[in-house]
C-alpha cells in the first residue's frame, strides 16, 4: 500500500508521487475508489472506529482484495498525531497494471490523505430546494462513498447561495442532500430516508441515529416519497463536516426551528461525551 499525504494548509507532500498516481490511477481512470470526510482534534481522528468500519465495508463492496485495514490506521495515526485542527479526507483507490477495466493481479492499493484548514463555523439555518438533477440507482453501490460523485457536483451547480442547499430523489422518492443526510419529522415522527438503493450512509447519520436509540426518540428509516415534504414540521442535515444543521425552509414552506434547536443542543452533548470516550 502506498501513502501519500497532501497538506493543504501549506502545499507539502510527503510519501511517494510517481507518474503512477495519476497514469495508472484506477480513481482518476475510472472513478475505481472510494472516500470519507472528517475532522481532526488534538492529534485524532474524530470517531475513528466509524471511519475506518466505512473505509473496510467500502473496500468489500468494490472488492478491494487483501485491504490492510491496519496499515492504513498506522499511517494515519503517524500522519496526524501532531495537528491540532483540521478537516481530513482519506481516499482509497487502486494502481493499474496494464489496460482495461478489469483489476489485474496482484492488486496494488493507494492512499492519498488530505489535510485542510478547519472551516469557519456557520450556525445559519438552511434552506431545501429539490434539485433537476435524479440520484443514481444502484444496489451495488448504494450506500457507499466512492468516487463517482458526479450527481451531486451537478446539483450542486444549482445552489443558489451559501445557506441554500438541493435535494435529490429518485424514482420519486427522497434520498438526500447534495452533501449530507436528511432527517425530516412527519407525523410527530423523525424520518430518514431508506438508502438501500441509492444514497451514501453518512457516519454523522449513524450517529444521530445512535442518539434516537439512546434518547428513546422514535424514529423511522423509510422511503420518504416527495410528495410528503409538504407534511414535514421541523427538518435538519447532517455530515461529518458540520455535525447537523436545522432546516427553515423546504421550497416555499417554512418549517418550524424550536425542537430542532433544542435536539441539536442535546445531540452535540451526545456527540462530545461520545468523542471523548473515542
Amino acid at each position: 500500500m502506498d501513502f501519500v499525504v497532501f497538506d493543504n494548509r501549506n502545499a507539502e507532500i510527503d510519501g511517494p508521487i510517481s507518474a503512477d498516481f495519476v497514469n495508472q490511477n484506477r480513481g482518476f481512470l475510472f472513478g475505481d475508489g472510494f472516500f470519507t470526510t472528517g475532522k481532526i482534534t488534538d492529534g485524532k481522528a474524530l470517531h475513528l472506529d466509524l471511519h475506518l468500519n466505512r473505509i473496510l465495508e467500502s473496500a468489500q463492496k468494490l472488492n478491494f482484495k487483501s485491504f490492510d485495514l491496519s496499515s492504513l490506521k498506522l499511517n494515519l495515526d503517524r500522519s496526524i498525531r501532531s495537528v491540532d485542527s483540521a478537516l481530513f479526507r482519506l481516499t482509497v483507490t487502486r494502481i493499474q497494471q496494464q489496460r482495461g477495466y478489469a483489476v489485474t493481479e496482484p492488486e496494488k492499493h493507494f492512499v492519498a490523505l488530505q489535510i485542510n484548514p478547519p472551516l469557519e463555523s456557520n450556525n445559519a439555518n438552511l434552506s431545501l430546494s429539490l434539485s433537476q438533477v435524479p440520484a443514481s440507482k444502484n444496489t451495488a453501490l448504494a450506500g457507499i462513498k466512492h468516487l463517482n460523485r458526479l450527481e451531486n457536483v451537478l446539483a450542486s451547480g444549482e445552489i443558489k447561495s451559501l445557506n441554500n442547499d438541493m435535494i435529490l430523489c429518485c424514482d420519486g422518492a427522497v434520498i438526500s442532500a447534495s452533501k449530507a443526510n436528511l432527517f425530516l419529522n412527519i407525523d410527530d415522527v423523525w424520518c430518514t430516508p431508506d438508502l438501500s438503493y441509492a444514497g451514501v450512509k453518512g457516519i454523522m447519520r449513524e450517529l444521530v441515529i445512535q442518539y434516537f436509540k439512546n434518547a428513546k426518540i422514535e424514529y423511522r428509516i423509510r422511503n420518504i416519497s416527495i410528495s410528503e415534504l409538504e407534511r414535514v414540521k421541523t427538518a435538519f442535515i447532517s455530515n461529518c463536516i458540520v455535525g447537523i444543521r436545522a432546516v427553515e425552509r423546504i421550497e416555499k414552506q417554512a418549517l418550524e426551528l424550536s425542537s430542532v434547536n433544542l435536539l441539536k443542543s442535546s445531540f452535540n452533548e451526545y456527540l462530545s461525551k461520545v468523542s471523548q470516550a473515542s
